[in-house]
């Protein structure tokens, strides 16, 4: 029975060795290299820092990776076969590990001014590595990348072979901040017109919690914009961010022409139906950083109206009159209200009550009194220049 194992290994850049234990499993193959090999991109590591071609992301949130579970060493053979001489790092009995060969693990600095190690916490023997968190400054470390040099060991101290790999920290859609609007829910005639005044919010509000939690600068980050220039707006299910469908658009959001404030206008009668005073509706804009958009943030906006302003009415006892132009009259049968008013223009217009003509082609296209019923017991709307009656029936 032959209990002598031989292994042959070069090492970068040395001859090759020959590495001899008196265990009961035997290689009597030659190899002319051993390399650590990334089982996820199925790649060769490389063996020079800085030409990293394999690596890993985890999540800001304190999340682990277990490396030596990533990866496992070949033996290639004279003939250039390839053989595994694991099945990964982390195999507690392998051949590797029957001849006397272990990992280590190590974070290592690119260069002189390299920080970014103080992201992780690595753990030498296993190969787990974390990313740092703190609950204070969630996204601190959010899109910083670290070293890793991977080294397979005989012994103490002989280097068979080593690799670099990178570890990147990412993150999932987050919502950093919040703005709302408490502005007044108008009354309109129109489903088009908007249901609120404008909403502004500082940027520089905004700046500051990026600084707080993300260590970013008001100059390192901007906001994400479509073809017109308003900020691009986003729906946010579930740490999920996804454009906004144009049916789910909230009014428009935009910078001031300085720069300083965020507009948010145009939220339309139309978007905002069923809302009512102390109810929510909301909307996401989003930022990122310049240079790498893999860290970015969401704002969400809010719109939740403290008052609704009440629908002003004009109450009309109809009653026969006679002019030179038309006789108005009650038809009870019909209960139909017709009256006649004179426009500042000095144009007449006469039609039910349902369906009014404004005839001012100076101030006000020629239009449709617009359907006001969902008011209560409004029934017509009327629209003299900037200001609206609801009419109904005394």
């Amino acid at each position: 029975m032959v209990t002598t194992a031989a292994l042959q290994y070069k090492a970068p850049g040395a001859t090759p060795r020959i590495i001899t234990s008196a265990y009961d499993a035997i290689y009597t193959n030659q190899f002319s290299k051993l390399e650590i090999f990334d089982l996820d991109k199925s790649l060769v590591a490389s063996v020079d820092k800085g030409h990293e071609t394999s690596g890993w992301d985890i999540n800001n949130e304190g999340d682990s990776l277990a490396i030596a579970t990533k990866i496992r060493t070949n033996g290639v053979q004279k003939d250039g076969t390839t053989i595994a001489m694991d099945q990964n790092a982390a195999e507690a009995v392998s051949r590797l590990t029957k001849n006397g060969f272990h990992y280590e693990y190590r974070l290592v600095k690119t260069d002189a001014n390299d920080k970014s190690y103080e992201a992780f916490t690595l753990d030498s023997k296993t190969g787990l590595i974390k990313a740092k968190y703190d609950a204070n400054k969630p996204f601190v470390n959010v899109g910083k990348t670290a070293t890793v040099r991977v080294t397979l060991v005989h012994g103490t101290e002989d280097v068979a072979t080593l690799g670099y790999f990178t570890v990147h920290i990412s993150q999932k859609d987050a919502v950093i901040t919040d703005f709302t609007n408490k502005n007044e829910l108008k009354f309109t005639c129109s489903k088009n017109e908007n249901a609120a005044d404008a909403y502004s919010a500082k940027v520089e509000d905004l700046a500051k919690v990026i600084k707080d939690k993300a260590s970013l600068e008001a100059n390192e980050w901007d906001f994400v914009k479509n073809n017109a220039g308003e900020l691009t707006q986003f729906t946010f299910n579930n740490q999920v961010a996804a454009a906004a469908p144009a049916n789910m658009v909230l009014g428009q959001v935009k910078l001031s022409a300085d720069g300083k404030n965020l507009v948010w206008d145009n939220i339309k009668k139309s978007q905002v139906a069923s809302l009512k005073a102390g109810e929510s509706v909301a909307t996401y804009v989003k930022v990122q950083k310049k240079g790498d958009p893999s860290v970015r943030f969401y704002v969400k906006l809010n719109y939740n109206p403290a008052t609704e302003q009440a629908a002003p009415v004009a109450t009309f006892a109809g009653k026969r009159i006679s002019n030179d132009w038309f006789k108005n009259n009650i038809r009870t049968d019909e209960q139909e209200l017709r009256m006649h008013f004179l426009h500042r223009t000095q144009q007449h217009a006469v039609q039910p009550l349902r369906q009014v003509h404004v005839l001012d082609q100076r101030e006000l296209p020629e239009r449709n009194g617009e359907d006001c019923s969902s008011h209560g017991l409004l029934s017509g709307c009327l629209e003299f220049g900037t200001l609206r009656l609801a009419l109904r029936y005394a």
